[in-house]
């Protein structure tokens, strides 16, 4: 499935912030900038199923969720390297 204008948006900050540590699922339904909160609880659910990020526990405390890009995105973005 195509990634939406928001799935892009959002996605790109996900990228941004790499260097910096990733985000919790909060974190980016805060992004109030980029859609209203129900559009980017969507998105980012759409992004989940077709595979292009995933929620990863913390290691040290599990209760703790990050989002993460997957292989297939990595892949993705090599390719337009």
């Amino acid at each position: 499935m195509p990634i939406s204008r928001t799935g892009k948006l959002m996605m790109v900050e996900i990228l941004k912030r790499s260097d910096e540590g990733p985000y919790r699922p909060q974190d980016i339904i805060a992004l109030k900038e980029i859609a209203p909160q129900e559009a980017l609880n969507k998105t980012l659910k759409e992004l989940i199923e077709d595979g292009y990020v995933k929620i990863e526990a913390d290691r040290a405390d599990r209760r703790v969720k990050y989002v993460e890009i997957t292989k297939m995105t990595t892949s993705l973005i090599n390719k337009i390297d």
